[in-house]
């Protein structure tokens, strides 16, 4: 099936205004997360478990839907997702109970997970080639904004309105996200498998994985999501209870952050034009060991503020937005005729790792940015790693 450049353009709208609306829930929420833990009168450990859970929850019907998508669909799986997160939204409003809200927040991020592993899938479904590595960058840059704005907004109308109402706006949102995309999202898979065999979906994996250009840009993507996960998750908390300060602030400074990042994928869509992927990535990786060296350093001094920190992270989330993009391009081509399967599988891959490390990190948290950090180093050093001997390799 062939989409002229308006219906293109609308059917990218649509899996931005999904992504967007889902990781809204993922952003909006964190700002607010010190007011929920005094309401439930938990520590920080437990109430940063209701981030972690969510995003497990993400991956683990990430590679479900994929797998879904390439053999029924696209459109009846992005329904199903919007669904279920907009059911589970409004139900975390009334919860009275940390275990409901960690319970609600799985299922939220099982509605969450059709999101980027089939958005991804649809993308590569109406773009091709250049065009679909384009498109890909620029989508990372319209949701970068997202989350930009939506920490800020988190703080704001959380402050105003209470965390319960949030919810619910976030649930209203779903419900006119599912009513648009009933009408106005086509179906884009052109070649549609009836049935589901399990031999070829363990065959369609093992192709995947056999791949070197996948498995080298999917090792270096799911260790850069998870990071990214355990700073935006982590921050929030050291800049209230840490620094003071103010709920209203602390989202003024996640946006800060989240400019940076926005900022860093306008310059990657130049950078393509002039060098290899490869590089890109390498020298992203230093700029993120850099950032965090200087953070351990600052901490260790006593020098740092919640600016100073999100000031030094500067060159950090530009080499996160550098590699985002770059890496999901090379992940979703790399066997096009899989791309769903693709996507799902690095979707479940960066929530499933994201969501031990928001887990392990809170368990080391100590009120200082050493465990955030510590963990940053180490997965850039193996990213690193990982890049250079596959790069020698195929010298």
């Amino acid at each position: 099936m062939l989409f002229n450049k308006h219906k293109k353009s609308s059917i990218f709208f649509i899996v931005i205004a999904t992504i967007s609306v889902f990781d809204l829930a993922i952003f909006f929420y964190l700002p607010l997360l010190s007011n929920i833990r005094q309401e439930f009168q938990v520590n920080e450990s437990l109430i940063q478990f209701s981030a972690a859970v969510n995003v497990f929850g993400i991956g683990v019907s990430s590679i479900i839907y994929g797998t879904l998508s390439d053999a029924w669909g696209r459109k009846k799986l992005v329904l199903f997702g919007i669904a279920c997160f907009t059911i589970a939204s409004y139900s975390i409003s009334f919860v009275n109970s940390i275990y409901i809200l960690f319970i609600l927040r799985f299922i939220q991020g099982l509605g969450a997970g059709v999101s980027w592993s089939v958005g991804n899938a649809i993308v590569h479904d109406i773009y091709k080639g250049k065009a679909f590595e384009k498109a890909i960058i620029t989508l990372h840059i319209i949701i970068g904004t997202m989350v930009a704005i939506s920490p800020a907004l988190g703080g704001y109308v959380g402050n105003i309105i209470g965390w319960r109402y949030s919810f619910q706006l976030i649930a209203s949102l779903g419900l006119l996200l599912f009513i648009y995309s009933i009408f106005l999202l086509p179906e884009t898979l052109q070649s549609k498998k009836t049935t589901i065999n399990l031999k070829n979906i363990l065959e369609n994996y093992l192709t995947l994985f056999k791949n070197p250009t996948y498995t080298k840009f999917l090792i270096i993507k799911v260790l850069m999501v998870s990071i990214a996960f355990v700073n935006i998750t982590n921050l929030p908390l050291l800049f209230v209870e840490t620094h003071s300060t103010s709920i209203e602030n602390c989202g003024l400074l996640m946006a800060l952050g989240a400019s940076m990042f926005v900022i860093g994928g306008l310059i990657c869509n130049k950078l393509v034009n002039y060098f290899s992927t490869n590089n890109i990535i390498k020298y992203s990786l230093y700029l993120i060991v850099l950032s965090s060296v200087t953070l351990i350093i600052g901490e260790w001094i006593g020098y740092l503020t919640a600016l100073s920190i999100q000031l030094i992270k500067i060159p950090y989330l530009c080499g996160i937005a550098c590699i985002f993009g770059n890496a999901t391009h090379k992940i979703v081509s790399a066997v096009p005729k899989l791309s769903g399967s693709a996507s799902a599988v690095m979707i479940t891959f960066e929530m499933f790792l994201s969501s031990i490390g928001v887990r392990l990190v809170s368990i080391f948290y100590d009120t200082t940015i050493y465990p955030m950090e510590i963990y940053a180093i180490i997965a850039a050093l193996i990213s690193l790693v990982v890049l250079i001997k596959a790069n020698y390799k195929n010298d």
